[in-house]
């Protein structure tokens, strides 16, 4: 059997993304307007799975959702741009995820949600996991990879079935990461972004986190700057990679997971580790001008043109 290039393991939900409308202020009526609202698919493994797809590869899911209305758009959205969803399950009682997003002019955005609902939280078979190159750990902290076994377990698994391991994270103020040291040295690349490097590590210093997490065994950390770029440190070499210009942020939802998928599809492609990065970084400004988490890359081919005109917009 031919291998799959990336399973991507995580969470699924419908977004509902509503730009620019005032919540400052009083209803003065039983409307508000907004400049655009629009339905679409969120979470770390959906968002990383869908973009992961429209860059070429041949992607799997494992996540769960409920047999609702969202749900069933989530497998819809999913099956649509080309997802493998045979490894992912579904709830016949519950909720699936659902996420409202309020995005700001300047593209920061706010989430308003109930919780992650029991429905769409799972224990990832690992028995199930085979035939694939990548296998990403989508978010470090969230079901179903918020208690330590079920990341030992999988990432041991992944080695075992000779997989490269990528993980990222989404940290809350009781957030431990000494709680997962057995499990971190299964792990091939990190992704946090600063401060959630600097609230798991309680550094300051970019070279300073890195090294807390190489203590722990991970092999290479990239640790996310915004538009600035990323900060890269493993046990040969310390380097920054600069992010490319954007003129017009207009919603940094999913930045982080479209850098992500960025990043595991130079992996598969078998860029160099400075050249994966600087593509990560590339998939991520392409993501913000278009409003929703996988509504900026389109095709490998399109990412391959804005690249370039950003490339030749640098002073």
């Amino acid at each position: 059997m031919e291998k799959k290039d990336v399973l991507c393991i995580g969470i699924a939900c419908m977004d509902v993304l509503i730009k620019n409308v005032d919540l400052a202020s009083h209803f003065t009526g039983e409307t508000k307007p907004a400049e655009h609202v629009s339905v679409g698919v969120g979470g770390d493994a959906a968002n990383e799975a869908v973009v992961l797809s429209r860059l070429g590869h041949s992607v799997q899911i494992m996540c769960r959702t409920a047999d609702d209305d969202a749900g069933h758009f989530i497998r819809g959205y999913l099956q649509k741009n080309k997802v493998d969803l045979s490894l992912s399950s579904v709830a016949e009682e519950g909720e699936s995820s659902i996420n409202v997003i309020v995005i700001q002019e300047n593209g920061d955005r706010n989430f308003i949600n109930s919780g992650i609902p029991e429905a769409v939280c799972f224990t990832p078979d690992i028995n199930k996991m085979e035939n694939v190159k990548v296998v990403s750990l989508a978010s470090l902290f969230l079901p179903p990879f918020a208690d330590r076994e079920s990341v030992l377990q999988t990432a041991r698994r992944a080695k075992e079935i000779k997989a490269l391991t990528c993980l990222d994270v989404i940290v809350s103020e009781d957030s431990r990461l000494e709680e997962y040291k057995e499990a971190l040295g299964y792990v091939d690349y990190v992704f946090p972004n600063r401060e959630e490097a600097a609230l798991l590590t309680g550094k300051t210093e970019l070279e300073e986190m890195a090294d807390v997490f190489l203590g722990y065994g991970v092999k290479n950390v990239i640790i996310k700057t915004g538009k600035k770029g990323c900060f890269v440190k493993n046990k040969k070499e310390c380097f920054f990679v600069p992010g490319y210009p954007v003129t017009q942020v207009v919603d940094t939802t999913g930045a982080g997971d479209n850098f992500a998928a960025g990043f595991i599809s130079a992996l598969v492609e078998g860029k160099e580790l400075r050249d994966a990065c600087r593509y990560a970084c590339g998939v991520a400004g392409v993501a913000i001008q278009i409003q929703g988490a996988c509504g900026g890359v389109k095709s490998r081919e399109q990412v391959a043109a804005l690249l370039k005109e950003m490339e030749t917009a640098v002073p």
